[in-house]
């Protein structure tokens, strides 16, 4: 293990943590590299889970995932992703070292990440496979201050889930996380954003509320304003299917509203996106496509085609309806 663990040094995948005065010889512990802790804050941001303080790296790195065709057969592409590859290779012996020498800190930090990396440019049985491994390689009983490390392995599983469709299964490690995650706010906040989502796509708008209320106050009390943004945009949709329109509505204009303070542009673009559809469907198409419209402006200067596909379809959908709208400049 400490040859391991000089390899992975020598090749700046960690680096060693300052030692304490009175620190025990042959104690010396390790935290990944900040240019791979940066890396691994992309990958998950570009499966939307950034908070603010990491919305630089994930601007950053949404805009390649999403500006770059990985089936386009560049020589180039191929190469800078093959070198992504090898990248969360090393990450991953990174993790299994972690898990096996009890750094439970580095565990924490960088499985969500790691996790959300494999779902993007692998398959979701691989990452399921790797979140198993991890996690069998934590002593069972586990130590305390590896309940926040178990949490963050469970929930990038739930998240895993729900991106596949998984909803039920999202639901049970969800779960799970929020009992590990003990005082670690933002772990209990990510676990409840999980339960509500599925709750939302499964129809059970009851349950998603109650989470998403509870995901909302606790990004509140942190000051993760990022998180915030997200569970007030989604408890708004949430309360639209449940037929409360009319708060549905103000819910999430107050999302919007909190995504301009805080300067997130992607957030802001989803939640315009997400009005347009509201007004779409009240038959308000004027309406819609103002929101369509500067949902289309900010998807095109973040690099989101997702938001720019989606509306371009709707607004689509609206030209047939009335026939013109204000075109995107």
């Amino acid at each position: 293990m400490p040859n391991q663990m000089a390899e992975l040094q020598r090749r700046s995948l960690i680096e060693p943590v300052p030692q304490a005065a009175d620190a025990a010889p042959g104690t010396q512990r390790y935290r990944l590299h900040p240019a791979l802790r940066a890396f691994a804050a992309e990958a998950l941001a570009a499966s939307n889970g950034a908070d603010a303080a990491k919305r630089r790296h994930a601007e950053h790195f949404h805009r390649f995932i999403q500006q770059h065709d990985v089936t386009a057969g560049s020589q180039d592409l191929v190469g800078r992703l093959d070198a992504l590859d090898r990248e969360i290779d090393n990450l991953g012996v990174a993790l299994r070292n972690a898990a096996a020498s009890g750094l439970w800190e580095m565990l924490r930090d960088d499985a969500l990440c790691l996790g959300i990396y494999f779902t993007l440019r692998r398959s979701a049985a691989f990452a399921t496979i790797f979140f198993d491994e991890i996690r069998s390689a934590i002593p069972v009983p586990a130590p305390d201050e590896a309940a926040a490390a178990i949490a963050a392995v469970d929930l990038a599983q739930a998240v895993l889930h729900n991106r596949y469709g998984h909803y039920l299964a999202a639901v049970e490690l969800a779960r799970g996380s929020l009992q590990q995650a003990h005082q670690d706010r933002e772990l209990a906040l990510l676990a409840q954003l999980e339960i509500g989502r599925a709750g939302f796509f499964t129809a059970n708008y009851t349950d998603a509320q109650v989470s998403l209320e509870r995901a909302l106050h606790l990004a509140q009390v942190g000051g993760f304003a990022h998180w915030e943004c997200r569970a007030l945009g989604l408890l708004g949709l949430t309360l639209l299917y449940a037929g409360e329109h009319e708060r549905g509505v103000q819910l999430s204009y107050a999302a919007l509203h909190l995504s301009r303070k805080q300067h997130l542009a992607l957030e802001e673009g989803k939640l315009l996106n997400q009005l347009g559809m509201i007004f779409y469907y009240q038959g308000r198409f004027p309406a819609a496509a103002q929101h369509y419209e500067h949902a289309l402006r900010l998807g095109r200067s973040c690099g989101d085609n997702g938001i720019m596909i989606a509306t371009t379809i709707s607004l689509g959908a609206i030209a047939q309806q009335i026939g013109d709208y204000p075109r995107a400049t």
